[in-house]
């Protein structure tokens, strides 16, 4: 993913644009500091703006009722359906359990799944359009985490390591977007923000490193590309126009299954496996070195900065290997897939 062209938003008030939805060739902006919506038109040049009723954080479109969905600010219970002039006329009440009842973030409608996607902090997961709970999509901790090794000597000189997994600071998820069997999430992981691709099944398909110093407020669908409400250091607002065309994207994955006869499928397949059954012993043998090389340096010295110098050596390896075995996890789950 590049980012082609970068377009500073700028209104008569000087206030931040919090989310964002593309809707009839026009842009929504929500300003809940003052109770407005700013709509621009598809240049992001002539805009005017509407009163709410309400401070709302998050909007979303469905194009087949011509209404919004919105998300009022410190409500992590309802979703409000509104008109095209911005008057509430119903309500959308979630059944979730108390694990789910987070500030919400960002709401995407999916039309032809009929469900709705919720960002939180902590979780992305769907409801159906009567506020359902369908599945959980992701949560934080498979990109929010990392492990660290202590190496630990026993009585007899041999080592043993002890494997930790601790949170990263400052990680938390801003927005998605789904289309196809893929869905996008956006989050950021001390102060740089990502936006990853995933399958239907969760596993992870790509992802893409976007900037520093920044937050996506909002993914937003134009003309079967992707474009980013972007927040940078917390004051100014840009749309980050990208080179992904999210339907090629769909379309050249199921090129990929449904093109290629079954017998140069499953042999395609059974080479990808073989290459990482390949890589994995290679990682392996890879920490047996490592393992060797710190019981060697328990046994030849007591000096404890000597020690401490290779066991920070041998933690940062371990710490890259276990980033590869969760790559080649994901690549294993991604060949199932496409079986």
């Amino acid at each position: 993913m590049n980012v082609l062209k970068k377009i500073p938003l700028k209104n008569s008030i000087n206030n931040q644009y919090v989310n964002c939805v593309y809707a009839n060739n026009n842009y929504y902006f929500l300003v809940p500091s003052l109770d407005l919506v700013f709509k621009y038109d598809m240049f992001l040049d002539n805009f005017e703006n509407y009163v709410t009723e309400k401070k709302y954080i998050s909007i979303t479109y469905n194009k087949i009722d011509n209404l919004f969905y919105l998300i009022r600010e410190n409500d992590i219970n309802n979703i409000y359906v509104a008109d095209l002039e911005f008057k509430e006329v119903g309500l959308i009440k979630l059944n979730i359990s108390e694990k789910y009842r987070q500030n919400i973030n960002d709401i995407y409608y999916n039309e032809k799944k009929k469900r709705i996607y919720i960002t939180t902090n902590d979780y992305v997961y769907s409801v159906t359009e009567d506020g359902y709970f369908i599945k959980e999509e992701y949560d934080i901790t498979k990109v929010g985490t990392k492990t660290t090794t202590t190496m630990v000597k026993e009585l007899d000189g041999s080592c043993y390591p002890i494997t930790t997994v601790v949170p990263i600071p400052n990680t938390y998820f801003t927005c998605c977007f789904s289309f196809g069997n893929s869905l996008w999430i956006s989050y950021v992981r001390e102060d740089s923000s990502y936006l990853i691709r995933l399958s239907s099944k969760g596993s992870l398909i790509e992802s893409n490193y976007i900037d520093s110093d920044i937050k996506i407020n909002s993914i937003i669908s134009i003309n079967d590309c992707i474009n980013l409400l972007i927040l940078s250091d917390d004051v100014y607002n840009y749309i980050y126009i990208t080179d992904v065309n999210y339907y090629n994207k769909e379309q050249q994955c199921e090129h990929i299954i449904d093109g290629i006869k079954i017998e140069q499928c499953e042999d395609c397949c059974s080479n990808i496996l073989s290459s990482i059954a390949s890589i994995a012993l290679e990682l392996s043998n890879i920490l047996m070195t490592e393992g060797k090389k710190l019981n060697k340096i328990v046994k030849e010295t007591t000096n404890s900065n000597e020690i401490l110098e290779v066991s920070n050596s041998v933690n940062k390896t371990i710490d890259k290997i276990t980033e590869l075995e969760q790559l080649l996890i994901d690549k294993i789950e991604s060949v199932s897939e496409g079986k």
